[in-house]
């Protein structure tokens, strides 16, 4: 890569990608973020299995409410930084982990995005089969035969979404950003749609906003309570956590808090209770529960109707992919050599590092897929803490920007070598205990709560090692001199 580099900035640390960038995005481009991070077969799915909690309505409706309030409170924090600099996810890292430091953060961030990457492309795809086998019966054959866990059909699907993901990423942020104006929406569209049919075939009287087959109450049913608001936190804890990679493009925070309040609680209540119609209305249609949204349009006796649905979901999950897991590791390997891994190329090692983790067989094994978001809450919870505590009660919101683009000793956020140990300090013990956690079978009814604890912890042990640090600093000085 060959570019101009400002004056004072380092090719070690800048390209164009990751330098400020013009702020052109308005509220409603931030609340189509959030349509489509919320409109996937992911998102439908999880929000049904709230509803099958043994939860009544109400208390599952105050889970929502809670978790996702705590969702927007978290995300307006983390946009500010990165709205306020216009730089992405892992400039903004170097605040706190320095300008080289900002690497562990970042790798650990874009790694979980090639998982999910990998984990989403496979859902879209085994989703669209189901409408390929509709229409084409006679492909069954290739469903059979398997190359290293998944079946030529299964590889062509992953494939074929793969290089749409990819063409779309490669198109530019731009091209994105008009991609999930509309999918959010259209999505919206299908799921009005399907709802509507739903109940005019089941009557309403057959709806359900229950769909546990047990029932709780009393403290057994406030503890459901917390742990379903913990599990909406930890859902959206990914995209959270990168959420600067696109609040920097807006041009003012009252945009970003005005996209997050209706992208987050107004949207995901409107579609959780959509969702919820329209699953419990499929065991009056079909004489089954449907979990999975594709599944349901392929039993519609209209392929008109089966053709639009099934596009709309896999637009919807591209959409997700693309805006969670394509971007921020985009920004998160570019971080690492600036200089010769440009945000494309970065998008790209990770779109490619998708493939060899063969997600399918990842995601067929369900105690391995408890564990692994369990432990990915692990590594996230104390990323959160440290970049918020750091920001806003240590750098007190304040941003030399021409400093983070400079690797010199003299450099503000230098620190040692170019890494801030206090963070790395604060990071390595919060982390493990989440992961001990997780493997500890008494700790096992805490699992649920990593990313809290995680976020506590770390920004805790920040806090202190800093303050530590601040009042140790002048003592030194004077010995010194």
């Amino acid at each position: 890569m060959t570019e101009q580099v400002p004056n004072g900035y380092s090719p070690r640390l800048y390209n164009e990608d990751l330098g400020p960038l013009p702020q052109k995005w308005n509220w409603y481009n931030i609340f189509a973020f959030w349509m489509s991070d919320v409109h996937s077969v992911g998102g439908y799915v999880f929000a049904a299995s709230l509803f099958a909690l043994g939860l009544a309505s109400w208390q599952v409706l105050i889970a929502l409410l809670g978790g996702i309030c705590i969702v927007q409170l978290i995300a307006n924090l983390v946009a500010r930084p990165s709205q306020q600099a216009a730089v992405p996810y892992p400039v903004i890292c170097r605040l706190a982990f320095g300008v080289f430091g900002a690497n562990i953060p970042a790798v650990i961030r874009g790694l979980i995005a090639v998982a999910w990457y990998g984990i989403q492309t496979y859902l879209a795809s085994s989703a669209l089969i189901i409408v390929v086998l509709r229409f084409f019966p006679s492909m069954a054959v290739y469903a059979e035969p398997h190359f290293a866990g998944l079946s030529y059909l299964g590889w062509f699907g992953f494939l074929a979404l793969w290089l749409v993901q990819a063409l779309v990423f490669w198109a530019g942020m731009e091209s994105i950003r008009r991609f999930i104006d509309w999918a959010g929406p259209v999505v919206y569209g299908v799921m009005f749609l399907l709802a509507g049919w739903i109940v005019w075939q089941a009557g309403w009287s057959n709806i359900s906003f229950t769909l546990a087959e047990k029932s709780l109450s009393g403290w057994e049913a406030f503890g459901q309570v917390i742990v379903a608001m913990a599990l909406v936190v930890s859902y959206f804890s990914g995209p959270t956590l990168n959420f600067g990679d696109f609040s920097r493009y807006c041009r003012s925070m009252k945009d970003v808090r005005r996209g997050n309040f209706w992208g987050l609680p107004v949207n995901f209540l409107a579609f959780s209770l959509v969702t919820v119609v329209i699953v419990s209305g499929t065991l009056p249609v079909f004489g089954e529960m449907l979990h999975d949204p594709i599944a349901t349009v392929a039993r519609i006796d209209n392929s008109v109707a089966v053709l639009l649905g099934a596009f709309a979901f896999v637009t919807a999950t591209i959409g997700i992919n693309i805006v969670a897991n394509f971007v921020s590791p985009a920004f998160d390997f570019a971080n690492v050599a600036p200089s010769k891994i440009s945000w494309r190329a970065g998008g790209m090692i990770a779109a490619v590092a998708s493939i060899f983790i063969t997600p399918w067989n990842l995601f067929n094994n369900p105690e391995v897929i408890h564990y692994t978001l369990d432990v990915l809450a692990a590594f996230i919870g104390p990323l959160f803490g440290i970049l918020l505590v750091d920001f806003y009660l240590i750098k007190k919101q304040q941003i030399d920007v021409d400093a983070l683009f400079n690797d010199g000793p003299s450099g503000r956020y230098y620190y040692s070598g170019g890494v801030n140990w206090t963070a790395v300090k604060a990071l390595v013990p919060a982390t493990l205990l989440g992961v001990a956690i997780t493997f500890t079978p008494l700790l096992q009814p805490m699992a649920n709560f990593a990313w809290f604890t995680g976020c506590f912890l770390g920004g805790l042990l920040f806090f202190l090692l800093a303050r530590r640090e601040q009042a140790l600093r002048p003592m030194a000085l004077a010995t010194a001199g």
